[in-house]
């Protein structure tokens, strides 16, 4: 009989053991996935913003922004689909590591009722997928899903997708995968084209009533004493949604319903979607008709900062505020700066680029600052992107990062749209802590492009980057 039970004590470690090892190649990653990995590789790092919801929240809400515009260090935690419930248990899991001066919930994960069904299950499997093996991990699994099957299946992706175990493609490239940092620190950023349609798909039919459910209101509540105990200041913030604003009794009734759930709770609300127009929200500020698009994510993202900043007394990080973009452009003619254009540059007639610097920080590692004039075409600026080439003398293309980098003899770095700093006189885009190892750059080439469009392009050659 000891025979046995040992026999059946070493099958099962074995087992458990291959679906544990298995989980590397049989779970995709995700942006939830792709959200907790990165916050897990900042493991020491007290957040001074933490944001939490579902999509509605990470395509509504950019740290970036609330980074370079209030000096606190922020990241966006949210998840697709997700209810307060897994907020909940997310905050948990987040309190682990960094115990931030101020939780922001968005309220869309308040009126998710059930997010264990249909589609929403997919998202909610991803959410812990992302998370590392934990007592809390396991607590969440067992409040979340329903079933022993689902439970089994959200602990272990190797039997969740065994549907996948014969796809060697598909096993290969996550064997093969390797975690490239997100710039965007947990925010989506949505595409502004393609609007009408996807409004048109997502539309829908507005309930007859709004509620939130018994459990949504006690999770949120467990939310709530979680942030009083650790001493975090919080806020509900709803985002807008085009689709609510064909009813406007429809969204006075969230309004009221959300008011009384956070009677006598030490809790800011905010409700964007019931300010809708007052904030100046249009229809072109949204990717379909629950999220937001970047354009509208930096209205969402301004006014989020404005409540910050004018009622919650937070301390401000000294250490971010000399990374932020604020502080480049006030501090970018410094001695470790090269001005890369000997005269403005013109991409497009309605766009004319007035400096580019390059910024030595540490090590190899640069900061590049664009200004653009402002009388340029501002929707042309956000919607197109900037590609810089740098092509290093032939000595040095040996320096270059990458196999493609060293085939191609350049590096190219490529400064997208949002969010788009502002000054009396600039618009300005960035690139921050970029590696460039090559310090002789025999051609550097700067342009802007949109799909197969490409502006007039602008070279420099023969300079010297700086080093220590």
């Amino acid at each position: 009989m000891k025979k046995l039970f040992l026999k059946l004590f070493v099958l099962t470690t074995i087992v458990v053991l291959f679906l544990f090892l298995g989980n590397k190649y049989f779970k995709t990653k995700e942006h939830s996935v792709k959200t907790w990995t990165q916050f897990y590789s900042n493991t020491g790092t007290d957040y001074d913003v933490v944001i939490m919801g579902n999509s509605v929240a990470y395509s509504t809400f950019d740290p970036r922004i609330i980074n370079s515009k209030s000096s606190l260090k922020s990241f966006n935690l949210s998840s697709a689909s997700i209810s307060v419930q897994q907020v909940y248990f997310n905050l948990i899991e987040m309190l682990k590591y960094s115990k931030p001066q101020l939780l922001v919930v968005e309220a869309y994960a308040l009126d998710v009722k059930n997010s264990n069904v249909g589609k929403r299950r997919k998202f909610n499997y991803k959410n812990i997928d992302g998370q590392k093996l934990s007592f809390n991990k396991m607590v969440s699994i067992y409040n979340v899903f329903e079933t022993k099957t689902q439970m089994i299946e959200a602990m272990f992706p190797t039997v969740r997708n065994h549907s996948e175990w014969s796809n060697f493609e598909f096993i290969e490239k996550n064997s093969k995968y390797t975690y490239k940092e997100n710039p965007f620190l947990g925010f989506r950023n949505l595409n502004v084209e393609g609007t009408d349609a996807r409004i048109a798909k997502t539309l829908g039919k507005l309930p007859t009533s709004y509620e939130i459910t018994e459990d949504n209101k006690d999770y949120f509540k467990k939310i709530v004493a979680l942030c009083k105990e650790n001493d975090i200041k919080l806020v509900l913030a709803r985002a807008p949604q085009f689709k609510h604003q064909s009813n406007p009794q429809y969204v006075e009734e969230i309004h009221t319903v959300t008011n009384e759930l956070i009677k006598g709770l030490d809790v800011t609300y905010i409700d964007f979607d019931k300010d809708y127009a007052k904030n100046n929200f249009v229809k072109s500020d949204f990717y379909d008709a629950l999220h937001l698009n970047r354009r509208g994510a930096v209205k969402a993202t301004d006014l989020l900062i404005e409540v910050i900043e004018n009622n919650l007394d937070l301390e401000k990080n000294a250490e971010i505020a000399k990374t932020t973009p604020e502080y480049l452009i006030k501090n970018i003619a410094s001695d470790n700066s090269k001005q890369l254009l000997d005269e403005p540059f013109s991409p497009f007639e309605d766009i004319t680029i007035n400096k580019i610097y390059i910024q030595h920080r540490e090590d190899d590692i640069y900061n590049i600052v664009i200004f653009i004039d402002k009388k340029s075409n501002i929707k042309k600026i956000e919607d197109y992107k900037f590609s810089l080439h740098f092509e290093p003398i032939d000595a040095q293309k040996d320096k270059l990062l990458s196999e493609a980098e060293r085939k191609r003899g350049k590096m190219v770095i490529g400064a997208t749209g949002t969010p788009l700093i502002e000054t009396s006189d600039y618009y300005v885009r960035f690139v921050s802590s970029k590696e460039i190892p090559m310090t002789d750059i025999k051609r550097f080439t700067t342009y802007l492009y949109d799909g197969n469009d490409v502006s007039e392009m602008k070279r420099v050659t023969n300079f010297k980057l700086k080093q220590k």
